[in-house]
């Protein structure tokens, strides 16, 4: 078992026989990262030793970027260097489980999922001391509606869900995989984050102290900056991703084209764009998804529910909506189909996303949207699918599938929630359903991201994205002859023109949003024609848009081989999708893998390394090698408490060992857990099997099987008097209804950070105004309204009353007002939409210009004294 009472973090292993404490065989992990602009070079260096008296087998599941691959994999073993090769992922495992039995020391890297890589060192000598680099390329992105950069570095895989259909090798690794409350080694990071033009800040995201030891300019390059980055101190923790943004000093990030030229003259190039545009928004159905399985306890459910209150309050008055949630089963609020979006769907949508509780189960995320995708959406309605998860499950490549299937009816958004969330899994589905996507991790407000969202939803994407390589011949339609002489018939008119070869990634480009980063790849072989720029066309509902972006000097990044290597990974990824999705049928996408992974030494779901010490004379052990499994640290904020046992991931009826708000299975005997109780993890109640089978028939008189009614749906609402006491109602609606049942207890209040203290006292106040807003946009007088304001009811009362205002016209002035004009405008991100709702909302209700001028003016002098 593992024990945390020894070794610099902690992390021993317990001999059961004869309870000798051994240290896990992870010394420490150093981390280093290159940054260029949109593109970064990750190198994790893993220092292991056997301080065993036999051979042991060490394995280690850990995280790399999902938009990404590992581009480079070497040993240094006793001072002798081993440089890995990529094979087929069948070979590679048959040379490492041969090189075991001749007792060589062994190196096998394999990708189990795009952004989970499992390394084995096999019969790793007594005594022995190893470092392995692995070198992993991928893309950055910006951050969302911003022109920073958003640079990730995952440093723990989070216990993952596998359904029970899951029975591969990949899978059965993760289900057994192992964890602890503590990190495995000491972390070290250092980052050097390079961009044009001069950077404002370098800031950390995620709770991580860092050192910004150097900013300024880089001498040999020209118009280029730099920033080295640095954690502070001995980081003893793998608990949460590395979150590094990078702000420029530049307001606008311009479009440019990257380019690195090989000794060899192949040319690789990057079109890296940040589009700025408005669109009209759409009418929209609106179908929110949220993960409510027991990995979403604790912080991430809060979160959740907060930013569901912000979305409902944030849609516009014409539109359908509802809300799915879901675990091992799902529950769906509205059952006779998606509402219009009025005063009593809101309140009581608003309510219960204030009760909703991790208490679904497992991660079951492919049967409600396999549901959802077999209703038909409301005529006149684009259907928009937004989901809410931490994403923790291991049938990835099946749900994206399902997703880029119905992409054409429906597009998809997603947010990731956690400090440890797949970001493979999110930004997956995003991409296949023709959305995007952003993440909230750790102590991070939830606002911004999720309103950037939506409003990606509202708004109509441009599709159809063509881009043209400038100075690259295409080939051309050749005109043959046609008169039927002996001299030319069936022969070309004119000389044949041949276009260049060259590579594109990806080949289909996906849709594009206002302020999304866009990068399309270009390879040009050596002796091929070299492009001089680029020409993007897209067709918007306004016609076509275009944008020319010329080559520049300045955007050579020399010969790194980062951009071929991603160019490449973009190929393989796509290749991958395409062969999930003719799945069953004969296609040629795991030749075409395998090819370029060994060409470029790339890993994929075909592709390994394997590494082997071939070191001379041998000598031979009689003692059998043992297995020591590398645990990874819970994540920061979660409620899990197992271990490795694979019953508990795999059991259908795996809710019965889940209470009400926290995610605790029930220990199995035997399990790899924590060891002694002083590193487990609080243990918490869970549901008795008696009581499941109590709670079964309301799940499922909960649960509905109806999508898009084309008609405004009838649905209970919970009672009056309930609402009134939450503040949601106003004393207009007399109806008497249900409670809801979607949910368990009121979980909403203010986040809070690590140390246990409000996180942002300004965030709350903002959502606690939001929350008194009408469907309409409009606010209804109320004291506890005014109490959110900050002012006076009876001053305000008083003033309505002498000037003859209308109370609802005067209170929605006063909470616009309140939040555009006071020390509230940073949170913008917050109440972006609520505003421009309540803004239309007035502009509609009164007509006369003057007097809404002098109402604002007014309500700005109350706000001036009081708020």
């Amino acid at each position: 078992m593992v024990g945390n009472n020894c070794g610099p973090c902690g992390l021993i292993w317990i001999n059961d026989t004869n309870h000798k404490q051994i240290p896990i065989p992870l010394k420490s992990v150093s981390i280093t990262a290159s940054v260029v602009h949109a593109v970064a070079q990750v190198e994790i260096t893993q220092v292991y030793e056997n301080s065993e008296n036999n051979p042991i087998e060490a394995s280690y599941i850990f995280p790399v970027d999902s938009n990404g691959a590992v581009t480079h994999f070497q040993a240094e073993l006793d001072g002798k260097v081993i440089k890995g090769v990529v094979k087929t992922t069948e070979d590679a495992k048959r040379d490492y489980e041969a090189a075991i039995k001749q007792q060589k020391t062994a190196f096998l890297g394999e990708e189990t999922k795009p952004d989970v890589f499992h390394l084995k060192i096999g019969f790793l000598k007594p005594g022995a001391l190893a470092k392995v680099v692995i070198g992993y390329v991928t893309e950055v992105k910006n951050d969302a509606d911003s022109h920073a950069i958003r640079f990730v570095i995952p440093t723990t895989v989070a216990p993952r869900y596998v359904p029970p259909s899951d029975h591969d090798q990949k899978s059965d690794d993760l289900a057994n995989m192992t964890f602890s409350s503590t990190s495995p080694a000491p972390l070290n990071i250092k980052v050097v984050a390079c961009i044009q033009g001069e950077i404002k800040s370098a800031d950390s995201l995620s709770s991580h102290k860092i050192l910004v030891k150097s900013k300024g300019t880089i001498p040999e390059q020209p118009g280029w900056n730099k920033a080295v980055v640095t954690l502070v101190g001995n980081v003893t923790e793998m608990d949460r991703d590395f979150v590094l943004l990078v702000t420029p000093l530049e307001a606008v990030m311009k479009p440019r084209v990257y380019y690195e030229i090989l000794e060899n003259g192949s040319l690789a190039a990057m079109t890296h764009l940040i589009p700025s545009f408005a669109l009209k928004e759409e009418k929209v159905e609106l179908i929110i998804v949220v993960d409510r399985s027991g990995s979403m306890g604790g912080q991430s459910i809060r979160m959740a529910s907060a930013a569901l209150q912000l979305f409902l309050h944030s849609l516009p008055t014409d539109c359908y909506f509802n809300v799915v949630g879901f675990g091992s089963s799902y529950e769906v609020q509205f059952k006779e189909g998606s509402a219009k979006y009025g005063p009593e769907s809101l309140h009581y949508a608003v309510n219960s996303a204030k009760c909703i509780s991790a208490n679904l189960g497992g991660t079951e995320i492919l049967e409600p949207l396999q549901h959802i995708y077999s209703r038909p959406s409301i005529p006149g309605y684009l259907r928009q699918i937004f989901v809410i998860t931490d994403g923790q499950v291991s049938n990835t490549e099946q749900v994206i599938s399902l997703v880029q299937q119905n992409a054409h009816n429906s597009r998809l958004f997603a947010l990731g929630i956690g400090a440890s969330s797949s970001r493979h899994l999110v930004e997956g589905m995003a991409t296949a359903g023709g959305g995007t996507c952003a993440f909230v991790e750790g102590d991070a407000s939830i606002q911004k991201a999720t309103l950037s969202q939506l409003k990606n939803a509202l708004q109509p994407s441009l599709t159809d994205i063509k881009i043209e390589w400038m100075g690259i011949r295409n080939p051309q339609r050749v005109e043959l002859n046609t008169e039927k002489t002996l001299f030319g018939y069936n022969k070309p008119v004119e000389p044949e023109v041949k276009g260049s070869k060259f590579s594109q990634s990806p080949k289909n480009i996906p849709p594009i949003f206002d302020g999304s980063q866009l990068v399309v790849f270009g390879i040009f072989p050596p002796g091929q024609d070299r492009p001089s720029g680029v020409k993007l066309t897209a067709n918007s509902p306004d016609g076509p848009l275009t944008l020319n972006i010329a080559m520049n000097e300045t955007n050579l990044l020399g010969s790194t081989q980062m951009l071929h290597k991603l160019a490449v990974i973009k190929l393989i990824r796509e290749l991958e999708m395409q062969e999930t999705m003719l799945s069953g049928m004969i296609n040629g996408s795991k030749d075409e893998i395998v090819a370029l992974g060994v060409e470029y030494g790339i890993t994929s779901k075909h592709t390994s390394y394997i590494a082997i010490d071939e070191s001379g004379q041998q000598q031979l052990y009689t003692m059998p090698m043992q297995e020591r499994q590398i645990p990874n640290q819970l994540p920061y904020g979660s409620t899990f408490g197992f271990g490795s046992s694979r019953q508990r991931f795999r059991d259908s009826s795996v809710a019965t060992h889940y209470s009400l708000a926290n995610f605790s299975p029930q220990r199995s005997l035997g399990a790899c857990f924590f060891g002694s109780s002083s590193g487990a993890l609080p243990k918490h109640k869970s549901v008795h099997p008696a009581q499941q089978q109590q709670m079964q028939p309301q799940m499922q008189q909960q649960q509905s099987f109806s999508f898009g009614s084309s008609t405004p749906t009838q649905f209970p609402l919970p009672p009056l008097n309930y609402l009134k006491g939450l503040g949601v109602v106003n004393s207009t609606i007399s109806s008497q209804v249900p409670s809801p049942s979607f949910g368990g207890s009121q979980l909403f209040q203010p986040q809070l950070n690590s140390q246990g203290s409000t996180l942002s006292v300004k965030s709350d106040r903002v959502i606690l105004i939001i929350s008194h807003q009408n469907f309409d946009g409009s606010f209804s007088m109320s004291d506890a309204l005014c109490q959110s304001l900050r002012v006076s009811y009876a001053d305000i009362i008083s003033v309505s009353t002498i000037q003859g205002w209308d109370t609802t016209l005067w209170a929605t002035v006063l909470a616009v007002t309140c939040l555009t004009d006071t020390d509230l405008k940073v949170e913008k991100d917050s109440w972006e939409l609520v505003v421009n709702k309540a803004q239309k909302w007035m502009t509609q209700y009164c007509r006369d210009a003057d007097l809404l001028q002098s109402m604002i003016f007014t309500s700005s002098e109350v706000h001036t004294k009081k708020c």
